[in-house]
């Protein structure tokens, strides 16, 4: 695994934690539950964010979850002999590219890739792909502010990636250019793999090689 990055005074309890390449916990974020918490690649969690894996939370690729935010996967307290009937669980499903902005409270939903909860969102249903929410409780405002992502070509990934790795050699002119982007890995069978790290534009991953 590539570095993650746990800050200061970060709290885990959970049954198992799972973090994947560049992902961070910021400071005093606390995680804690009976089943496993996975949190998927190139993640931003934030200060004093609470993520409960109660009922079991995952988080997919390039999540956000803005400070003070809190993720919840079950609810329980009252004494259940004295006839609470509050005592449930289930899991908390966040897919890729989900972004909580902050302040957000979120039951054990599932949120579709690229959805989004404006800040202070109190989120209790599904979130649909690419649908935006605000309030208490949060409702889909899509049609008002439009969605989170808009669509970009192919093409227009791969000029916007070749510009930066061009950038990135300009200010680091002694580094070896060893670094390529593709639209498919098919364009790179052909370099050594000892001797090229290729990033893949359509499916946004990379092959770890040297």
């Amino acid at each position: 695994s590539e570095p993650c990055e746990i800050n200061a005074a970060t709290m885990a309890k959970a049954a198992e934690l799972a973090i994947g390449d560049y992902s961070m916990l910021h400071n005093n974020a606390f995680v804690a539950g009976d089943l496993p918490c996975r949190i998927g690649h190139c993640c931003w969690i934030g200060q004093h964010t609470i993520l409960n894996s109660t009922g079991g939370l995952t988080l997919g690729n390039g999540v956000g979850v803005g400070a003070y935010s809190q993720l919840w996967s079950h609810i329980r307290h009252g004494d259940t002999l004295q006839g609470c009937r509050w005592n449930s669980s289930r899991p908390l499903i966040v897919e890729d590219d989900v972004w909580f902005v902050g302040h957000c409270i979120v039951s054990p939903i599932h949120a579709r890739a690229r959805s989004m909860a404006l800040v202070g969102s109190v989120v209790t249903r599904d979130m649909d792909p690419n649908h935006v929410y605000a309030g208490v409780p949060a409702r889909d405002i899509t049609d008002k502010v439009g969605p989170q992502f808009r669509e970009v070509s192919l093409e227009e990934k791969y000029e916007v990636m070749q510009a930066r790795l061009d950038e990135f050699y300009a200010l680091n002119p002694g580094e070896p250019r060893s670094i390529v982007v593709v639209r498919s890995l098919d364009e790179a069978a052909h370099l050594p793999p000892e001797q090229f790290t290729v990033f893949d534009i359509s499916t946004r991953s990379y092959n770890r090689r040297r």
